[in-house]
């Protein structure tokens, strides 16, 4: 626990601060340093957590397997129910997002490029050799809801697709979720996780020998611990899996992943759609059309026999394979492949970007629903190009990783476009629209630089400072004014992490006070005036400990009578022991270090 507080701690004082440069008038070199900042630590985040992850699955007091039911006996907290699909899903996608670069707003200049680039002869469809997706694609089944340890299974995902962006540049990422067999019991079935990529590969070598072993890497210069796969290794082994590993050389990695899994002991078999209206899906009472156009993966004919499918191959017929399955099995749709737009028919195309760029650029978006027999097109984004166009009205952008519930969100947007266009005898004329993730911020006045702010802060007096200042940053702030009118008491024995806290309080408009320790907090809230709305509280302190410190002041509001103030473990300890044992001392919430300041600015708000 002191090792995990001693690192994460900080941690939290760089992240932080850079978070609170962003948010000034920085010069466009300035503004690469603080990312440099942000980057640099994040990257030093996942390795503490690959460290501090694997001493704890060393400790494990079982490391052969784990049953659910003795551990449920055993009064742990590990098992729980949830859906797998859905934690696969989310994992991509937060994985995926943590990695992309921002897609900008095309400018004047680039738009005229591409207007004069439009007499240029280009192809109908392009190669896409560069492309790179990232696929879900998960089997249809009555459930996924399972009961298992939640945690294990985000890491297990996390690492294996982690590993898979890393070493992948182009081609294909696909992480896939299928029943290995038939179920035997009614309460247990064996679950197989797979994640494919066309990365670089491992040597043969490394991979009999070195590829589980812990802090091994075969490229010695390339960053990380070689921590990632030995923990998806031990993990397998503690939830009693099995797990398989091939690769070739610059051609790629598959690895596959078995593991039983346990049904909540109050599953009911559903039938195959009853799922769907959880989702937000409405089978519409028409058969769409949906023609999928240039999936189909076949080599050129031009092209040289290998008898190996291309890495741009293996994406197309991923994409197909998972498009298909929810427009087909899950809609009810018609589906149908197209080498082209011209070739293909249909209600819906479904088109990458790339295409879909080319096309506007030998037609512009106010005839594209004239030019084409389509009434809706569904644009897959480009992972590593920036949209060319505006996207007319009918059209929608669908962003990466593709998983199912991506693609039925998507599918929803169709059909409201659908029972729309029905009700209201069709579309208006498409007029070029920037989507949601196109959206030009609204201008913001300057503020002052963090420099005059920590000048200020630095005049007033170190425990008691009421904040008066304007209100600065570009965070939301509640118009009604509540936020003007918390009072907050901000406890940690490290000065750099406490001005931090203090500067972002003052950036929200909010009078705090500070303590250095529990007793000193203690002491403020039984002295104070004014009741605290918040109290932001460390554990770890010298002279009296937040649990300590938590547990004295519940009692005080107890025995006076007074309403209790919220408050919230800020703590550099990520441990459930530690968590339970601060639920249990009055603590109403559980952040880990480094805390996102707009994540704390966001939970704060329940408060107001």
């Amino acid at each position: 626990m002191a090792c995990s507080h001693e690192l994460r701690s900080p941690l939290h004082g760089i992240l932080a601060s850079a978070e609170l440069l962003r948010d000034i008038p920085l010069q466009a070199a300035q503004r690469d340093m603080v990312n440099m900042i942000s980057t640099s630590g994040l990257t030093l985040l996942d390795t503490i957590d690959h460290l501090l992850d694997y001493c704890k699955i060393n400790n494990l007091a079982i490391t052969q397997s784990v049953n659910v039911s003795s551990t449920e006996d055993s009064g742990t907290t590990l098992v729980s129910d949830f859906n797998l699909d859905s934690l696969v899903e989310e994992v991509a996608v937060i994985l995926h997002t943590g990695r992309k670069v921002p897609r900008p707003i095309p400018s004047l200049a680039s738009q005229t490029a591409t207007a004069m680039s439009a007499f240029e002869p280009t192809p109908r469809l392009t190669r896409n050799e560069d492309e790179l997706s990232v696929i879900v694609n998960i089997e249809q089944s009555s459930s996924w809801n399972i009961r298992s340890v939640a945690g294990a299974w985000r890491r297990i995902v996390m690492n294996l697709l982690g590993n898979a962006m890393k070493w992948t540049q182009t081609g294909l990422i696909e992480v896939s979720l299928s029943q290995a067999t038939a179920q035997t019991q009614a309460d247990t079935h064996l679950v197989h996780l797979r994640v494919t990529d066309t990365g670089q590969g491992i040597s043969q070598d490394f991979l009999r020998n070195s590829v589980f072993s812990p802090f091994a890497q075969e490229d010695a210069l390339s960053e990380g611990v070689g921590l990632g796969l030995s923990i998806v290794h031990k993990l397998v082994t503690f939830l009693g899996g099995d797990l398989k590993m091939k690769s070739e050389i610059a051609v790629g990695t598959q690895v596959d992943v078995y593991i039983p899994a346990q049904r909540p002991k109050d599953y009911v078999p559903a039938k195959l759609f009853d799922n769907l209206s959880s989702v937000g899906i409405r089978r519409h009472n028409d058969t769409l059309k949906t023609c999928l156009i240039g999936f189909n993966g076949c080599p050129d004919l031009m092209e040289t026999p290998t008898g190996i499918l291309s890495s741009d191959a293996k994406r197309k017929l991923s994409i197909q394979n998972t498009l298909a399955n929810v427009f087909r099995i899950q809609l009810g749709w018609h589906v149908i492949l197209a080498e082209s737009l011209e070739k293909g028919e249909g209600d819906i195309a479904v088109i990458e970007e790339a295409n879909f760029n080319a096309m506007l650029n030998d037609q512009p978006p106010s005839t594209t629903s004239a030019g084409h027999h389509f009434k809706f097109f569904v644009v897959l984004a480009s992972a590593t190009s920036s949209p060319a166009h505006p996207l007319p009205q009918n059209a929608i952008l669908m962003s990466q990783p593709y998983g199912p519930q991506k693609i039925r969100e998507t599918a929803q947007k169709i059909m409201d476009l659908h029972k729309s266009q029905a009700q209201t005898g069709g579309l208006e004329a498409p007029t070029p629209v920037l989507p949601t993730n196109h959206e030009i911020p609204p201008s913001k006045p300057t503020p002052p630089s963090l420099v005059e702010i920590s000048k200020d802060l630095s005049q007033q007096p170190p425990v008691e400072v009421v904040s008066q200042g304007p209100i600065i940053g570009s965070l939301p702030i509640r118009s009604n004014g509540q936020i003007n009118d918390m009072h907050i008491l901000i406890v940690d024995d490290n000065d750099i992490n406490l001005q931090i806290l203090a500067t972002f309080m003052r950036k929200l408009g909010c009078s705090y006070d500070t303590a250095s320790n529990g007793l000193i907090a203690l002491e403020k809230v039984e002295n104070s005036s004014r009741r605290y709305d918040l109290i932001l509280m460390d554990l770890s302190m010298p002279i009296m400990d937040g649990l300590v410190s938590t547990s004295k002041i519940r009692q005080h509001e107890k025995d006076h009578g007074l309403q209790p103030s919220r408050i919230m473990a800020v703590t550099g300890v990520a441990s459930d022991t530690m968590q339970q044992a601060a639920l249990t001392a009055g603590v109403d919430d559980y952040l880990v270090k480094p805390l996102s300041l707009r994540k704390l600015k966001k939970l704060m708000e329940p408060t107001l």
